[in-house]
């Protein structure tokens, strides 16, 4: 059995414990394209114990942000991977490209756009799994509902919008990024670049861990912002990080996901 180091940052104090074989082959059959869904039902089966010695501590998954539910899948697959701790994430990119501990801010951004004042909300793993189930329903399903959705989840006016609980009320949530969506959608090209411009600007300055990007899939990690050559081309790519990382040769086998 494999014994897991903590896991402490400013919101988590999280034990992890090795997956069971079950549980690896429980993860196999999650559908491909939920990457959402399989993070969820990986962190429900391998944290052992999540502590909240202080009010800031978080100890639901579903209410850890994206960045801190990759943070512990990378964490795992430090501990278990042949090729770790700083494993290859791609054929060509390594998690030291990506991961960069001491960003973990405390206060989320603030700006002004289409005369109003915009907080960016963290995006929690229960609105990243709203988005992944509202993209069965999108009429433009690709990367376009990403890039809007998570403004929608993501961007709120302190005093004027009261999003509902994404976990306790996940269904009142989901109609509420609905209708957001559907009003960001309806709003006039030029002011719609503005609000993507600051969102696109506080995003950068709130990174936490890793900086998260989108694509038609879902959440995406960029590479740290120093790799870059002359040119701005990127040194490493940018990378999903998938639950598969983590789950034996043998699971994937019997599964048939090799």
């Amino acid at each position: 059995m494999i014994t897991f180091a903590p896991i402490r940052t400013r919101r988590l104090d999280v034990r992890l414990r090795e997956l069971t074989i079950g549980d690896e082959i429980a993860l196999c059959h999650v559908p491909p394209a939920a990457h959402e869904k399989a993070m969820s039902e990986f962190l429900a089966r391998c944290v052992e114990r999540a502590e909240t010695p202080s009010k800031r501590h978080v100890a639901d998954p579903r209410a850890w942000t994206v960045q801190e539910r990759t943070l512990v899948l990378s964490h795992y697959c430090t501990h278990v991977r042949d090729d770790g701790p700083d494993y290859s994430v791609t054929e060509t990119s390594r998690l030291s490209d990506y991961l960069d501990m001491a960003i973990d801010p405390a206060d989320p951004s603030t700006f002004e756009a289409c005369e109003d004042n915009w907080a960016l909300q963290p995006l929690t793993g229960a609105a990243a799994e709203t988005l992944e189930t509202l993209q069965l329903e999108a009429e433009y399903p690709g990367r376009e509902h990403w890039m809007i959705g998570v403004m929608a989840a993501q961007l709120v006016r302190p005093g004027k919008d009261e999003p509902p609980d994404a976990i306790g009320e996940p269904s009142g949530y989901t109609d509420w990024v609905r209708q957001r969506i559907a009003h960001l959608q309806a709003m006039p090209a030029s002011e719609m670049d503005r609000l993507y411009a600051g969102y696109r600007a506080a995003l950068e300055k709130d990174c936490q861990f890793f900086r998260i990007w989108f694509d038609q899939e879902g959440v995406i990690v960029l590479p740290k912002l120093g790799l870059v050559v002359e040119g701005g081309g990127a040194v490493v790519p940018p990378a999903r990080f998938l639950v598969d990382a983590c789950i034996g040769d043998l699971a994937i086998s019997v599964t048939g996901k090799s």
